[in-house]
């Protein structure tokens, strides 16, 4: 059957489609067989019907991705609102406050910060950051649970470091507590830079490093309840070995409903 290009160029459409009749299907099979031209023809339209179809796929995961940004703004924006709120509450409190009100207040704030903070995002980029936050965290929160014996030590000596005064151990005590809390807040605030930037930063570093900003702040709230060394070692060890327990099981539980939140995503 001889049919010229311009008639096989206009049934190529309903061709493609299907939807058209079985002659014409024949006769479109047979002339492609021996000509090339109407061959990469319709090679070229399929490719323009692929990317057509392609296109809106396309769009729908940018509109994802671009939510999943102003959804993280969102949340961040409610995190530090809370965040701000409650540390000015408790600054400005800081000596009134009870040792136990700290074993309600970090729970708050960690399931706070699961909820408000970046969560894991469509393309995660590989970094080692994670391990190294969490060493970092780790760290300092160990070295503010060894001020405890170092303090008492001074105390029971009656010699402060650095050839400073008794009196000034408080204060001096308060200064390094603080830049504990300021160092954990710092490792978080990268954290989540990091983990809204879509880097692969384990959520549990939230609980870690709130844990150790509540420890900083339990132990200076501690020295305007010290009374006697005795009762000071007892509360204070008391108190900071109840919270960095709390702390360490939130941060097993959020890594498990992480993965386990990302393993259903992934399905």
């Amino acid at each position: 059957m001889n049919i010229s290009c311009n008639i096989i160029k206009d049934l190529l459409p309903s061709y493609m489609d299907k939807i058209c009749s079985d002659e014409s299907r024949r006769a479109v099979d047979e002339h492609i067989l021996t000509c090339q031209a109407c061959k990469a023809y319709m090679e070229t339209m399929k490719k323009e019907l692929t990317a057509e179809e392609a296109e809106p796929k396309q769009l729908q995961y940018m509109k994802k991705v671009k939510r999943h940004y102003q959804l993280n703004i969102f949340a961040i924006g409610i995190f530090l609102f809370i965040c701000a709120v409650g540390t000015a509450i408790i600054i400005t409190r800081i000596g009134r406050i009870p040792i136990r009100m700290y074993n309600l207040i970090l729970p708050v704030f960690i399931i706070a910060a699961y909820v408000f903070l970046p969560k894991d995002s469509f393309t995660q980029k590989k970094t080692k950051q994670s391990a190294v936050f969490t060493i970092l965290s780790l760290f300092v929160t160990a070295a503010t649970i060894s001020l405890l014996p170092q303090s008492l030590n001074w105390i029971n000596s009656g010699s402060a470091p650095f050839n400073m005064p008794i009196e000034k151990l408080g204060p001096f005590m308060a200064e390094c507590l603080a830049a504990f809390a300021i160092a954990q807040t710092a490792i978080l605030i990268i954290s989540v830079i990091q983990k809204y930037r879509d880097y692969q930063i384990n959520r549990a570093i939230y609980a870690f490093t709130l844990t150790g900003i509540s420890i900083s702040l339990a132990f200076i709230t501690m020295l305007y309840h010290m009374t006697t060394p005795e009762n000071y070692a007892r509360n204070v060890s008391a108190s900071l070995l109840s919270l960095f327990a709390e702390g360490i099981a939130a941060a097993v539980v959020i890594d498990l409903i992480s993965r386990k939140l990302s393993n259903r995503s992934h399905r």
